[in-house]
Order: C-alpha cells, then structure tokens, then sequence
C-alpha cells in the first residue's frame, strides 16, 4: 500500500498516479512514491570542510569513520531514516553529537512559512525571531500560530505558541515597543507580551496592514504607527487598543518612514500645483512639525522638474541627524536636509540616468549607490552630493549588493547570449573600478532579508548571499541539485576566493525543489528559510547548522 505520509508544507500527500509519483497539492513538490519504480538512491553525504592546520591534532588524526557519521544497523535506520538523511548530510567533525536532535526534529509536522521570519535580537549567542508556523492537526487540519523562536549555537527552541491565527496568514508584521510585542497579519493587530506570548489586547486595523513595506509598521516615540492598505496611518500605544491619533492620506500611495526615532510621512500636496512635501510628523499626536519640499536645481538640457512621488522614501545620512531622499525620472535627483531646521545642504541632479531604481539601492555611511535604467549604477558622496556613473565591462548589468568601508560589491550579469555572472568592486572614493571576476556556476542574488519573498533552487540555478564577517567577507552559494551551500573567504580588495567549504543544508525532504528565503543576515550567523526548516549557518560556513522545528 503507497504511503499517504504528511507533505512537507502541510498537505495530505494524494495517491500517486500511473507513472508513481505524488504531487504536493500545496506546495506543488512531486516525489516518488516509496513502493514505485526507479526510487533513487539516498543522497551522497556532502564532504566535510578541510582539516586546517589550526585544527587541534586529535581532530586532523581522527579516522574516516566517525560516530553518527558512518553506516548505521539496519533496525535503527528503520525508526530514523528520514531524520539521519539530514544529519548524514550536514556531518561536520566535531558537533555530531550536538546536532542530533536537531536533524530528527526537522521531521516534525510543523513548517515554518518561508519568509515569514522577523529579527527581535542577536547576539553573539543567540538570536531570537518571530515566524508564522504551520501544523497539521488531527491528520487534515492546517493549523498556523506566531511563534518565537531562540537558535544558539546548541540549537533552537520554542520560547511560546501564539493562540492559533487565521490560516490564510502569511505573514506577521513585528515591532516592539518598550516591553509590548505589536503583531499584525490582514487587519488583525495584537498586543503581546513578548515573554510569554500572551495576548494582552487586540483590535480590527481600519485595514489590512501594508505587507512586505518594513517602513509601514514601525515603532517610533513610544508607540506603534502602521500604515494600511487603504492609505490611512494610525498610532497604538502599548497600553490600550483605542488609536491615539490618525491621518488619511490623500494619495493612496502615500508613504511613512521612521527615520533616528522619527517620523516622515510623504503625500501629495494639498494643492495640486505645489510641489510634493515631506512632512515630519510628531508620534505623540499626529501634528505637522516641519514640511519640506525636495526639488534639484533646473537644467537646460533637460528642463523639466524634478520632485519627490508619494512612494518615495526618506533615508538616513550615516550617523548625523540628516535625511535624504532619493527620486526622480528621466534625470535622478537626491537632496540630503536637515529635519529640525528644514536647511537644506546639497541637492544633486543626475543627468540622463532615466529613473532611479531605489528599490535597489545600497547605503553605507558615506555613500548612496543606486542602479538606473539608463546608467548601470551612479554613486553619491553624501558628505558633499558629487555624484560618479560607475565603469562597467561592455554588455555587462549590475546591481549592487552592499558596502564596505567605501568600496562597492556588486552582482553582474552579461546581457549578450547567455548570461556570465559574478561579482565587481568599486572603491567609492574615487569612482575606479577595483576587479571584475564571473564566479563558478553563474549564480544570481538571492532576495534580500526583510524583501519577504524567496527564490526556488532550480536545477542550474544557484543563489548567492554576501555575509560581512570580522576581516572581509564570505560568499554563500546555495544550490538545489544537490542540495548544499558553499562558503568561502572573498578578500574585498582583490576579489580572490580562499578555500571553500562544501555542506548539504536541513530541510524536510530530499526530493522536489526547495526555495531559499534569507530571513536574516547577523555577523555570527546567516538565517533562512530552506524546504519548509528554519536554520541558522554559522557565518563562517564550518559549525553546527541548527534547523527550526
């Protein structure tokens, strides 16, 4: 009889059809059935990362075979088959015995919803998110809570259950406030204590609230301020479900940004023919403290006038009490200010650069790097508004992914035929470019943390990620064949790779293909979300892999 075991994302797993395989009907991941044709053979295990010569002498002389590591009798892998694949696969000298527990309890019913997490602390010993989890109850019930969760270096464990949520969530919007935890998934928003998970109050938001905008449901003066999708923006405080204050926006794609503890929100003017402000708003009340309006001077060669939109965001300026902001089309336009006073310092018009892609902006503490439709990437020196197009290899695409110091990492692409990728540098000082390199396999960049979206590991096409760790950085290449990630040491200055290290990641299943949401990105660990697990890589790449559930 085929085995009508539960799906990895939740799903009863339906009889399969002539050819034997079973389709997920919710995640969609076809497998084999176990008593089918052809069923492949179990995984090969990933190698371990090399011995160096810092390993300590009773590590380098250990034998090939090491506990937990080698064949197992054949009645103990009939109870832990499934659960020893992913410990076979993540072996690694030296914390075996530790992750145990943690390869097993990814065999749990519950799922983690990939891109679901968000960050409340890390630490150099653990980090604790908030993530929407999944459980089939009595055997054909989906069942979604908010969890807390806690992953150390030892493994991971559920601080607290939320009661059950609606199963269409998600998502959940996080923020916290003094020693209250604001929750929020559709219209639903919820005051927790984030101890022990308990409801303290709830209420109906005049709206579902804005999904996938970090910036429309923040703290700021003490108090929580969400924007909905009907444009409305609203202000809880900790203690009581009834709004302190609330704005209807005229445009309905109005934005908010909280910038140093403090809050803008951009509009459309009250008049028509005046130009769109930023308003800095006091929490407290909702009151206008100060309006600026952002333009860039006028050009001859192209007359026309450059003015913020109501999307548009303001940004922080290092470590100074200034804002900028960002916008434009057809020219680019980026004006820094200060919001107190109103002064505007330095307003740099960008001419011919199309629109600005600001969504794909990077910042550092001295420079704004944004890319463009018509010139690749152009870098601003926020200290003085000079602005540069940065050089790049004909027929090549670029987009940045972060800065280090003053130097520019960015993923390229080739537009003619097929596409070579890998990486570029630029030292934003003075605009030259450092080294240009494709990289093994071509991969692409994965989504970015807090962009609540994933990217699914087809065969062929691997995903990158770019972790600052103490010295330079490390380039994680994650992919779906084989199901494993890379890490290797990327000197910043030259772009050479050191040695890699190869690993297979956690994941509920050894079959289909799994999807790569990066959830967070710390400097003693990388989170994501891969094949419906939870888990925490070290940062170096070597280490125990903690998976949640």
């Amino acid at each position: 009889m085929t085995d009508r075991s539960v799906c990895t994302c939740g799903a009863m797993v339906p009889l399969p059809d002539l050819a034997g395989l079973i389709t997920c009907p919710s995640c969609g991941r076809v497998t084999k059935a176990a008593s089918g044709p052809g069923w492949p053979e179990p995984p090969m295990t990933a190698p371990d990362p090399p011995m160096t010569a810092s390993d300590p002498p009773s590590a380098r002389a250990r034998p090939a075979k090491k506990v937990g590591c080698g064949v197992a009798p054949v009645a103990v892998l009939a109870v832990l088959s499934i659960g020893l694949v992913s410990l076979l696969r993540n072996c690694d000298a030296g914390d075996v015995a530790d992750r145990l527990g943690t390869a097993i309890g990814t065999e749990s019913s519950v799922t983690t919803l990939s891109g679901s997490a968000s960050l409340l602390s890390s630490d150099s010993e653990s980090t604790d998110m908030i993530v929407v989890t999944q459980d089939l109850v009595d055997g054909s019930n989906l069942e979604r809570r908010i969890s807390r969760v806690q992953m150390t270096a030892d493994g991971s464990s559920t601080v607290w259950n939320s009661e059950p949520i609606d199963g269409s969530a998600s998502r959940a919007e996080v923020a916290q406030v003094a020693d209250t935890l604001f929750v929020a998934y559709d219209d639903a928003l919820l005051a927790l204590d984030p101890k022990t998970g308990e409801t303290r109050w709830r209420t109906k938001l005049h709206d579902a609230v804005t999904i996938g905008c970090a910036r429309c449901f923040a703290a700021v003066g003490e108090r929580l301020v969400v924007r909905t999708t009907d444009a409305h923006v609203t202000a809880y405080g900790p203690t009581s479900a009834e709004p302190q204050w609330q704005k209807r926006l005229r445009s309905t794609s109005g934005s908010i940004s909280v910038v140093n503890d403090r809050l803008f929100i951009v509009d459309d003017p009250e008049v028509d023919q005046e130009v769109t402000p930023v308003i800095h708003v006091d929490p407290t009340n909702g009151r206008t403290l100060r309006s600026v309006s952002p333009t860039c001077p006028d050009d001859p060669r192209t007359p026309w006038e450059l003015e913020l939109s109501p999307a548009d965001e303001v940004l922080p300026v290092g470590a100074s009490d200034d804002v900028m902001a960002a916008f434009g089309f057809g020219d680019g336009c980026v004006v820094r200010w200060n919001p107190e006073s109103g002064e505007v310092r330095w307003a740099s018009r960008l001419l011919g650069v199309g629109s600005l892609r600001s969504e794909n902006l990077v910042l550092g503490e001295r420079d704004l790097v944004v890319p463009s439709s018509s010139s690749p990437l152009v870098a601003i020196d926020l200290t003085t508004g000079d602005s540069r197009a940065l050089e790049l290899s004909p027929d090549t695409a670029a987009v940045p992914e972060l800065v280090v110091g003053r130097t520019l990492l960015a993923a390229t692409a080739t537009s003619r035929g097929t596409p070579r990728r890998g990486l570029a540098a630029w030292d934003l000082s003075n605009g030259d470019r450092l080294w240009e390199q494709r990289l093994e396999g071509d991969p692409q960049p994965a989504a970015r943390p807090g962009g609540f979206s994933s990217n699914a590991l087809f065969d062929g096409s691997p995903r990158l990620v770019l972790v600052p760790v103490a010295g330079g950085l490390n380039l994680f290449t994650f992919e779906g064949t084989d199901r494993t990630f890379s890490a290797v040491p990327l000197d910043v200055a030259d772009g050479s790779l050191g040695t890699p290290v190869r690993r297979a990641f956690l994941g509920k299943s050894q079959f289909g293909t799994p999807s790569l949401a990066v959830e967070a990105l710390e400097p003693e660990r990388l989170i994501v979300s891969l094949d419906g697990v939870l888990q925490a890589i070290p940062a170096s790449g070597t280490g125990a892999l903690v998976g949640y559930p």
